[in-house]
């Protein structure tokens, strides 16, 4: 079994008390690092960075090992080709809200596929006046090293940087329990999202059992999926332990494991 190792910055104190962003952005670049020092990638490796709920397809990710030339996908991985699109791509994610139930309308562009380059490689060197201009090329991104790469990796605009369209998913707030989703509002970036109203657990459970936005923003429609078999395989093959993740609507519980469903209101 695929193991994922956790890694804790720790020097992540120091860089709390300027907010929210500030400490995602840090968590971002550090990780990076420590990552890539932890596991050396060689030239010409691909890389992902991507927030733990964007979670790449499984098949993308077996092309992108074995790129085969024959392929769209593999024409724009390999270099050599005319249609190579460089180092450095967005990867298109279907965006679900609460589970897999309620696709946002309008896909979701997070995370990062780049090939590794040492710094300190000749090949890193590469004048930046490239006989293809058009090319997505890491040298444009990075500065010295990968300390600050995390975050300008992320940044990048998708209008700027090449795409793999519907490549991963991402579904954000498909927490267990309704205790993680108050925990999230008064911590995560987004401040303003910290209002009382929508901490109220009445309110928590009608926004997820309907697929209504919890924070009442205009155009954030979700169209509901009825048995929706588009998912990671690991979520379909443990139906029974992410049930939260498949079936939230219409429920009094709104599928979370730490609500009555018989009395959701009793706390």
């Amino acid at each position: 079994m695929l193991t994922i190792p956790y890694l804790s910055p720790e020097d992540e104190a120091q860089c709390v008390q300027d907010g929210g962003w500030a400490k995602e952005k840090f968590a971002r670049n550090r990780g990076f690092k420590i990552a890539t020092d932890r596991r050396k990638p060689s030239y010409g490796d691909w890389v992902v960075l991507s927030d733990l709920d964007e979670i790449p397809r499984r098949s993308f990710l077996e092309t992108v090992k074995a790129p085969d030339p024959g392929t769209d996908i593999g024409r724009r991985l390999l270099e050599g080709f005319p249609e190579s699109d460089g180092d450095v791509f967005k990867l298109g994610c279907r965006f679900y809200y609460y589970s897999y139930e309620y696709r946002h309308r309008g896909d979701w562009y997070g995370p990062v596929l780049v090939r590794y380059c040492d710094p300190a490689s000749p090949i890193f060197a590469r004048p930046k006046s490239d006989p293809y201009p058009r090319l997505s090329r890491i040298q444009h991104i990075m500065e010295d090293d990968w300390s600050h790469a995390g975050q300008r990796l992320r940044e990048q605009r998708v209008e700027d940087t090449p795409s793999f369209d519907d490549q991963c998913y991402h579904c954000t707030w498909c927490l267990s329990n309704i205790t993680q989703v108050t925990r999230k509002m008064h911590s995560y970036s987004h401040t303003e999202h910290s209002q009382e109203l929508y901490t109220k657990r009445r309110w928590i459970l009608d926004h997820f059992s309907h697929g209504i936005d919890l924070f009442e923003r205009s155009g954030e429609i979700y169209d509901y999926i009825e048995d929706n078999q588009d998912l990671p395989q690991y979520v379909r093959n443990n139906s029974a332990r992410f049930s939260y993740m498949l079936r939230r609507k219409g429920l009094a519980n709104a599928g979370f494991t730490d609500v009555d469903p018989i009395h959701p209101l009793s706390e």
